[in-house]
């Protein structure tokens, strides 16, 4: 087995995390609260109503558009769009005030680099960076271990066994596994769109690609989301969304010859 290895490169944009979200085993509906600013995670239209079929549509707001909630609470009925649940927020956007869908924002700066290796650079602040690293060898170095740590609370954790395969994973605080995947499936890079997948399928993307999510559950709470993409007999890519602890996702890629 090959592994490809993950170089971890630098950028110059600088994110700043909120503090750690609260912990939720539902959807993101009621968890933000007035004053926050959240990030769109797609191209969100602002409306003049609380609602997707009797309101107008006042502008769009992009990919990454920064919002601040004005209201007090979550308006209008839950709805489910794409799979992400939510209600309608009262917030403003720029020199407007209007109503968005809440499934699809997040504390999270939107990814608009869907790469992997980017990350450590640029999306998080290094000021807080604790490393560590570690390189055990006889002779050359056979397996190599190391640790960045972030503010907010995220780190990242990578180990590689030279000629055999590696491990990259980013950990970071998120309300909920919606939340999580809303911001960081991107990362995954797969072919089927950002629709939050409740159950397990196939796609056949190509007489010889396939891919499938695999959904695992914790009676109706979402614990695991992983994709798996192969092309046989030549190679497979796992990227893993999963929650470790209460408050805490990790998102995992490894690709495998």
């Amino acid at each position: 087995m090959q592994g490809v290895r993950y170089w971890i490169l630098g950028m110059t944009a600088v994110f700043l995390f909120c503090k750690k979200p609260e912990a939720s085993e539902e959807a993101a509906s009621g968890n933000f609260r007035k004053g926050a600013k959240l990030y769109s995670q797609t191209l969100l239209k602002l409306r003049d109503k609380p609602s997707a079929t009797v309101s107008k549509v006042l502008t769009m707001i992009p990919l990454g558009g920064e919002i601040q909630i004005t209201g007090d609470q979550p308006e209008g009925q839950e709805i489910t769009v794409d799979g992400y649940k939510g209600r309608w927020l009262l917030v403003s956007y720029g020199n407007q005030t209007g109503y968005v869908f809440e499934g699809y924002l997040s504390r999270h700066k939107a990814i608009t680099d869907p790469s992997f290796e980017r990350l450590s650079g640029g999306y998080f602040v290094p000021g807080m960076k604790d490393y560590v690293g570690d390189c055990r060898s006889l002779n050359p170095c056979s397996r190599v271990e190391y640790t960045e740590r972030f503010s907010g609370g995220a780190y990242l954790k990578f180990m590689e066994m030279i000629g055999a395969g590696n491990d990259l994973q980013l950990f970071v605080p998120a309300a909920n596994m919606q939340e999580f995947y809303l911001v960081f499936h991107r990362l995954c890079n797969m072919p089927t769109g950002s629709a939050f997948p409740e159950s397990s399928r196939e796609f056949n993307l190509a007489p010889d690609k396939n891919l499938r999510v695999e959904v695992q559950k914790t009676g109706t709470e979402i614990t695991e989301i992983r994709w798996v993409s192969s092309n046989p007999p030549i190679s497979e890519t796992h990227c893993t969304l999963k929650k470790q602890s209460p408050g805490l996702y990790s998102v995992s890629r490894a690709f495998m010859m």
